[in-house]
C-alpha cells in the first residue's frame, strides 16, 4: 500500500512539474511574439514617419534594383508594384489617351506565397476605405496619431497595428489626411498586412519602394 502511495505521488509530482515547465514554455513564447510585434510595428511607424511628404505627378519614381516591378493604374493614381504580385480589383477599366485605367480608388497586391500584402488608397479628394476599420476577429495592438498644421489646414497622421485574433496575421496602415477643416480634405492610407516577421522582413524593402512609388493624378 505504501509503495503504491509513494508510486502516485511521484507521478503527480511529475506531472504537476511538466505542466509547470509546458506554462513557462507558453508565457515565453508569447513574449517572444508580442516583442516581435512590438518592433515591427516601431519599425514602420519609423519608415512611415520619415516618409510623409506632399506627392506630385511630375515627381521622378524611385529606381528600384533587385525587383522587376509593373505599373498598376487606378482611377487617380499610380504605383508600382512588384512585377510577380497578384492586383485586385483588375476590373471595371476605361481608356484614356490610349493607357488602360482600372476604376477604382484602392486597390490590394498579395506576393504570389500570400504571405504578405500591399494596400493603397487614394482617391481624388477624400474618403475613408473599410480598410482602417477593426472587424469583429481583430484587435489593436499600437496606435500613434499626429496633427500638425494651422487651423483648417491640418494634417492628421494616424499608425495602427492590428493583428487577427486567431494569429494568422498582423496588418499596419498609415492613414494621412490633409487639409483637415476644410470642405475638400485629401486622404491617403498605405497598408501591410503579413503573416509573420520573416514575411514582413523578406518584403520590407518592396513596401518602401512601393510606397514611395505612388504619384496622385491631378482633376
Amino acid at each position: 500500500m505504501k509503495k503504491t502511495l509513494i508510486l502516485t505521488s511521484i507521478i503527480l509530482s511529475t506531472l504537476m512539474f511538466q505542466v509547470a515547465c509546458q506554462n513557462q514554455i507558453d508565457t515565453q513564447v508569447n513574449e517572444i511574439q508580442n516583442q516581435d510585434l512590438e518592433e515591427i510595428s516601431q519599425d514602420i511607424n519609423i519608415i512611415e514617419t520619415a516618409e510623409i511628404a506632399d506627392i506630385e505627378i511630375s515627381e521622378p519614381v524611385p529606381e528600384l534594383v533587385e525587383t522587376e516591378t509593373k505599373l498598376y493604374r487606378g482611377s487617380w493614381f499610380d504605383v508600382q508594384i512588384p512585377s510577380n504580385f497578384i492586383a485586385n480589383p483588375t476590373t471595371p477599366t476605361t481608356v484614356y489617351n490610349a493607357e488602360e485605367y482600372i476604376q477604382t480608388d484602392e486597390a490590394r497586391f498579395s506576393s504570389p506565397d500570400n504571405s504578405i500584402e500591399f494596400f493603397v488608397f487614394s482617391p481624388l479628394w477624400a474618403g475613408d476605405p473599410s480598410y482602417i476599420s477593426i472587424s469583429e476577429t481583430e484587435e489593436l495592438v499600437s496606435e500613434k496619431t499626429d496633427e500638425s498644421g494651422p487651423e483648417n489646414q491640418k494634417i492628421v497622421v494616424v499608425w495602427k497595428t492590428i493583428k487577427a485574433k486567431d494569429g494568422s496575421y498582423t496588418r499596419s496602415f498609415v492613414s494621412t489626411k490633409e487639409n483637415v477643416g476644410e470642405g475638400l480634405g485629401l486622404h491617403h492610407v498605405f497598408g501591410i498586412k503579413y503573416k509573420d516577421s520573416n514575411s514582413y522582413d523578406k518584403y520590407k524593402d518592396d513596401y518602401i519602394f512601393f510606397k514611395e512609388s505612388l504619384r496622385q493624378y491631378a482633376d
